[in-house]
């Protein structure tokens, strides 16, 4: 370990007055101190910011739907404030992506959109006409990430059969990524959204769609050695026997969670084992009422994850759910 500037003075100044001399030799100022994370980190390692956020874009349940300025807003702020290195979104209207779109190509980000649905008339803006803006194709809604530099080799990954009765194309959406400028493609991110329903064809279709991903991203940690972030709306709960397929703990995934480290939201059973980790976390939806959950989720490969950290935000406007942002050291040493 390097000695600071200033201890190697004080050595100097002892030795020349052991020695009797008369003057000593001229130091220049003592440079700051590193303050930040990044600048501690090896080659090879770089803090990852992400964010997730289910808009809730069209749903009628959530205040004016279509309505661009104030979500979007809210969006951006977050994304900056944040310095988000990723940013995964769910439940977005075509509208409202083209916004954010243009407000963050500004900052550097680049964007990716993927659509579920081909209309949604609640797409439609306060004040707009639903039939104009179906036939200029504006109404798509759907999924989308930005992220700080490229966004390159898409692949869109269909995680259903069947539709199991409902008119959608559920996919993840997938991009390389150069996160903290470890270089373009070693890493790569998805986002995704699968099928809420505690029963019934939503529960089945929600189970296909969480093997799937599970199955396919597998390509991109096994066969590409990448590390891999996923994110979005999962509509179930870290519990949830389903999500043992992203889970390395207590499952059989190949992922650790943001927010699993938060020690306030652990269950009973992990704090009386007094762990470190825990398939936990601070409720995303349904605040307010009796049942909140915690539903969204930001996932990074284990093996290329440590110094895990994630916050929920206060629930931003016309949404359901609160936003979250986590990080992770994300390592490509051996």
């Amino acid at each position: 370990m390097k000695r600071s500037t200033a201890v190697m003075f004080a050595c100097t100044v002892l030795t020349l007055l052991a020695t009797g001399a008369s003057a000593l030799p001229a130091v220049g100022p003592e440079p700051p101190p590193a303050t930040s994370t990044e600048s501690s980190l090896a080659a090879g390692m770089a803090t990852v910011k992400v964010i997730t956020y289910n808009l809730c874009g069209a749903a009628a349940h959530c205040d004016n739907p279509g309505e661009i300025l104030d979500r979007t807003g809210y969006v951006i702020d977050e994304v900056l404030a944040y310095d988000a290195d990723v940013v995964l979104l769910t439940e977005v209207c075509y509208l409202q992506y083209a916004h954010m779109r243009d407000e963050l190509a500004d900052n550097g980000y680049s964007p990716g959109w993927v659509a579920a649905y081909g209309r949604v008339n609640n797409c439609t803006p306060p004040g707009g006409n639903t039939e104009t803006l179906a036939s200029e194709n504006k109404l798509r809604f759907g999924q989308v990430m930005f992220a700080k530099n490229s966004l390159t080799a898409r692949e869109d990954i269909p995680l259903s059969a069947t539709n199991y009765g409902v008119n959608a194309i559920i996919k993840a959406m997938c991009y390389d990524l150069d996160v903290g400028g470890l270089g373009q493609g070693t890493a790569r991110a998805c986002v995704a959204q699968t099928r809420s329903g505690a029963s019934g064809p939503g529960a089945r279709a929600r189970w296909e769609q969480n093997a799937t991903l599970a199955a396919e991203v597998d390509r991109y940690l096994l066969g590409n050695d990448q590390a891999v972030i996923l994110g979005g709306d999962f509509n179930a709960e870290p519990a949830d026997d389903e999500i043992d397929m992203f889970y390395e703990l207590d499952g059989i995934g190949a992922f650790v969670e943001a927010d699993m480290t938060d020690a306030d939201h652990f269950s009973n059973e992990c704090l009386s084992q007094q762990l470190s980790h825990c398939r936990s976390g601070a409720p995303t939806y349904g605040t307010g009422t009796a049942t909140p959950k915690k539903i969204d989720y930001i996932f990074f490969s284990a093996d290329h994850a440590s110094n895990l950290d994630a916050e929920v935000r206060p629930i931003g406007p016309n949404s359901d759910h609160h936003l979250l942002r986590g990080s992770a050291t994300i390592s490509l040493s051996d």
